[in-house]
């Protein structure tokens, strides 16, 4: 089926964390997720309508509507708050029984003139809703309800509409308040070029649109990597570490940096044969990670036709993703720690402060099968958007899947003191059979006639681009053909220039054409 998109309505400044809440749940939750799209209106691409329509539009092309009401009744056109006429145009498709509605109003609210007139209309039209003091309240409730709902408005079976794995609660507790603290450092401490990288994709606006200084600062601060407060605007925690210039010269961020150590042997040692302190925003430490790992490992070539390919002893990819994945989950409020890269003759390791939060376990993040859970939600949602790293928070599925297709030998996951420790044990003695590089393969298929095969002589294809030598007796075993498939398979890779024979009778076997004399 497809998922049932919920918009979240409510004043985008003031309710700004309990948006991203809302919608974190809803993304997170398993229950939740495999039925209901979150929809927030600065998610959604711009149009050339005025906010109000583009707003109405986005209610009407879902089926729940969400309020959350506060103090404040936000932007108003017309003696009306887009809010409030968000709720207007629900409550009419409510009545066509074509929206289900479900209203939070903040316990203690001190409600401004719009805001009271929001809910004053929410009580005339009958519509229940329910108090939250948190955002774990509001994670609970809005859970419950659209379980709920799964039953009762959209036919699904009970069975369907239960609670599996973590809670919304319990995913939402899990999120560490600390990276949406102010910082004591300002806007001169920004690093531009990275903000708005970060912010065309977020927002889905273009360069012109962010020239002016003032855009960016407001967009930074909807985005609660800026605070406000009395019009003074600083860095908050999560801002400092994405998109500050140097995070470590800010106060209680000192520790926000990488040390490298690159040992001759197998063990730590006093003996160092090059280390390095990498410091930064987010982005220019993964690749001063990256780099470092890459000048401190072997680099063998291997000659393909007329070409010389330089190969890598651990794939850039899964270097990525295991600084990512260490920047991203690390507990920041543990001052005392830091991430810590070091490469050994044998493997590379990455040591990150903090341990898995709850119901999460070493083993279910070794499998990949884990729940998607993140201390630092603001943070993975920066690093998405710098595309750094997936939404869905797979990263230790794709070093699982990095390390199957490279040449490294594996991977180890494990506690270390208060710290996770990843290793990534590479190829040793193995190293000339390493695989050619996703590059390299592609180059090697380009301008062929790859389109017209099928998909099982397409993997066989790409397998002979790697380097692998084929044989009627593996393609049979691995493809489950009969011996006369396996040859009309070879004989069409053969026509489009995909495949060499070498050999004949029992000793047949087939490669890519540039491997010829390797």
């Amino acid at each position: 089926m497809h998922k049932i998109r919920v918009f979240i309505s409510s004043v985008q400044n003031e309710l700004r964390y309990e948006r991203e809440m809302a919608k974190y749940a809803l993304s997170k939750a398993p229950a939740l997720d495999r039925f209901f799209s979150p929809v927030l209106y600065e998610y959604e691409p711009a149009s050339s309508s005025s906010a109000v329509e583009e707003c109405v539009a986005r209610v009407e092309s879902c089926r729940v509507f969400v309020l959350i009401i506060g103090d404040q009744a936000g932007f108003m056109v017309d003696d009306i708050s887009i809010t409030h006429a968000e709720f207007k145009r629900a409550i009419e498709l409510f009545n066509e029984d074509a929206m289900k509605l479900l209203v939070f109003v903040k316990d203690g609210a001190k409600m401004e003139p719009g805001a009271e007139a929001l809910f004053n209309d929410v009580r005339a039209t009958g519509v229940k809703y329910k108090k939250i003091r948190s955002t774990t309240d509001l994670a609970d409730e809005l859970e419950a309800s659209l379980l709920q709902a799964l039953h009762d408005d959209f036919g699904q079976p009970k069975a369907a509409a239960k609670r599996t794995g973590p809670s919304a609660k319990d995913i939402i507790e899990k999120a560490s308040d600390y990276e949406n603290l102010p910082t004591p450092a300002g806007i001169d401490m920004i690093d531009g070029a990275i903000a708005k990288q970060m912010i065309t994709v977020w927002d889905g606006v273009s360069d012109e649109t962010l020239k002016d200084p003032h855009a960016l600062r407001r967009r930074l601060t909807d985005r609660n990597h800026l605070i406000l407060d009395e019009g003074e605007a600083s860095l908050s925690v999560a801002g400092a570490i994405v998109i500050s210039e140097d995070p470590t010269k800010i106060s209680g961020l000192a520790n926000c940096y990488i040390t490298a150590e690159a040992y001759p042997g197998k063990t730590v040692t006093g003996r160092v044969q090059d280390q390095a302190m990498i410091a930064g925003p987010a982005p220019t430490m993964v690749d001063g990670a990256v780099d470092f790992v890459m000048k401190n490992t072997r680099h063998p070539t291997r000659v393909v036709g007329e070409r010389r390919i330089e190969l890598d002893e651990y794939p850039p990819e899964v270097l990525r993703e295991a600084i990512v994945n260490a920047i991203a989950h690390r507990d920041y409020e543990e001052t005392g720690g830091r991430i810590s890269l070091r490469v050994f003759r044998d493997r590379v390791t990455v040591t990150s402060p903090g341990l898995p939060p709850k119901p999460l376990t070493i083993g279910k993040l070794k499998s990949g099968d884990a729940v998607a859970i993140s201390r630092n939600p603001l943070i993975a949602q920066s690093l998405y958007h710098l595309k750094l790293m997936e939404h869905r928070g797979s990263g230790f599925r794709r070093i699982q899947e990095y390390v199957g297709a490279s040449g490294l030998t594996g991977f180890d996951l494990k506690k270390e003191s208060g710290f996770l420790e990843l290793t990534l044990f590479g190829p040793g003695e193995k190293i000339d059979n390493i695989p050619l590089p996703a590059s390299a393969v592609e180059a090697l298929l380009q301008n062929s006639e790859l389109a017209a095969l099928s998909e099982r002589q397409q993997r066989m294809a790409e397998a002979l681009a790697r380097g692998e030598s084929l044989t009627s007796a593996s393609c049979r075993k691995t493809y489950g053909v009969s011996r006369d498939t396996a040859a009309r398979d070879f004989k069409a890779l053969i026509e489009a220039g995909l495949a060499l024979k070498l050999g004949a009778g029992a000793s047949t076997r087939y490669i890519h054409p540039e491997f010829e004399g390797g």
